[in-house]
């Protein structure tokens, strides 16, 4: 019975409060018409208190004007608070166009990093055409220096987009003053950096591979390289191996790339140059990371300027 009880006054107990003080009001508001009655000479009626006296007209038109006072200022305040949320809903729809703008050039940047780019210049490039004769070498090596030169020409396009269109360099170098997501910038933008280093050193030592290969003079010694390439039996320069790795061992405890690479030998991977996976997994690790930051602060933009004027 008293669960019940109770259950019913946390339903109603804001209608039951509303309507005593209602009365109250009632009773305060009357109880100050007979004492204004009684300072006027008009006699203490004490009934008068369990309702309103009209004989002291000069307080009812005091009430009257009062009212038409307050309606005045609710009206103003309507204005006043319909005029801030058009602003507000202006400012939302610029941060919004700001935001957009931002996701554009990351997804931008995103899209050049695509790891089978730089094996396809590996597959046309190491084809019976290296191995059978050396009349190619010539034309291989500027086929792969220009390949290689579009490539990076793209990369620093979007690196220099990336730094001055959007926040996360700015927010880096600390021209503004602290916010809630610069933190999260920051860690983003050393990601997306990492995700540019890295592809560098993918593509720098596939371009290094065939450059040494023309170097081979002996046709069937470097078919014979070629073939230990495609197998994944070469292993790569050493230098590129540590560098590759010194990047990805700052993120390899992330949840999301051990359940993605559990299976993998990391290192024994990157040895023998097999960078897709692990590259892959690291790419859709910063995707899911922007994606996460966008969505958090496009959810502030419309509480800051939507919500709150609910």
């Amino acid at each position: 019975m008293f669960e019940k009880l109770k259950e019913y006054w946390n339903k109603y107990k804001k209608c039951v409060v509303i309507s005593i003080l209602a009365i109250l009001g009632i009773f305060v508001l009357n109880f100050l018409f007979v004492i204004t009655d009684c300072m006027a000479g008009k006699g203490f009626n004490w009934k008068a208190i369990i309702y309103s006296p009209v004989s002291n007209e000069e307080w009812l038109s005091f009430i009257g004007n009062g009212i038409v006072g307050l309606a005045t200022l609710l009206l103003f305040w309507i204005a006043k608070k319909s005029f801030e949320n058009e602003r507000n809903k202006v400012k939302y729809e610029n941060e919004m166009k700001k935001i957009e703008k931002e996701k554009e050039i990351v997804e931008e940047y995103l899209k050049v990093f695509e790891i089978n780019d730089i094996y396809d210049i590996r597959s046309q490039t190491l084809t019976s055409s290296l191995y059978k004769t050396r009349e190619n070498d010539e034309k291989i090596a500027i086929d792969t220096i220009s390949k290689r030169g579009d490539m990076i020409k793209k990369i620093n396009f979007v690196q220099l987009k990336l730094d001055l269109n959007t926040n996360f360099r700015i927010e880096l170098r600390g021209r503004f003053k602290v916010e809630k997501y610069e933190k999260e910038k920051k860690e983003i933008y050393y990601e997306l950096i990492d995700l540019l280093n890295m592809y560098g050193i993918v593509l720098d030592n596939i371009s290094s591979e065939i450059s040494d290969l023309i170097k081979v003079e002996d046709l069937n010694e470097r078919e014979r390289k070629v073939i230990s390439i495609l197998k994944s039996e070469n292993k790569i320069n050493k230098e590129a191996k540590e560098k590759f790795l010194d990047i990805f061992k700052k993120y390899k405890e992330e949840e999301f790339l051990k359940e993605n690479l559990n299976s993998i030998k990391i290192e024994n991977e990157v040895e023998y140059g097999n960078f897709s996976l692990i590259f892959n997994a690291y790419l859709n690790y910063v995707i899911n990371k922007v994606k996460e930051y966008f969505i958090n602060v496009e959810k502030d933009i419309e509480e800051k300027f939507l919500n709150k004027n609910l």
